[in-house]
């Protein structure tokens, strides 16, 4: 079958299909600075998938986040955001034990392993003391989950949106 420019030109004056193009356009540059919106993700460290998300929060202890991974590796190659948990915070005291537990004023928040899912070994984040101003721990429920005890503290200037699960 041949195209002419003629037997296109219906199409080319079709304001819906205009309309259309425009909207693919532009659509992720508006998405993107919304003040609230719902987002996904497909990461099984939590046991959400769909979330409200909104710029303006107040980022504290047991409140999620969303933020771009904050180290470039194999891990978060492919990562656009992670969702996590603030576990512990500016100000508050992080104790790390020999068996790799993680403990934020007193009360368990996870547990680092020594290796990937493969068989591959990681290095933990070690640290022993009042966290940081303006840091923030994350974690995820799942107990691989790639977290704060591989990567360690996030700045709060760091966080792009606060979210809520709502499925």
């Amino acid at each position: 079958m041949k195209i002419s420019l003629l037997s296109l030109k219906p199409l080319l004056k079709n304001k819906l299909l205009w309309g259309g193009l425009v909207w693919v356009a532009v659509f992720p540059f508006v998405y993107e600075v919304l003040p609230t919106r719902i987002d996904m993700t497909m990461d099984k460290s939590l046991p959400f998938t769909v979330w409200i998300t909104e710029k303006q929060f107040n980022p504290t202890v047991h409140h999620y986040v969303m933020f771009k991974p904050t180290v470039q590796n194999e891990y978060t190659a492919k990562v656009g955001y992670f969702f996590k948990e603030i576990s512990c915070q500016g100000g508050q005291e992080l104790i790390i034990t020999e068996n790799k537990e993680y403990f934020c004023d007193g009360r368990f928040i996870g547990m680092a392993r020594s290796t990937d899912q493969y068989g591959k070994p990681v290095e933990n984040f070690v640290f022993n003391g009042v966290v940081p101003k303006d840091s923030l721990f994350m974690t995820g429920t799942h107990p691989r989950s790639y977290d704060s005890k591989y990567y360690g503290f996030v700045k709060i200037n760091q966080i792009e949106r606060g979210a809520t699960p709502i499925w």
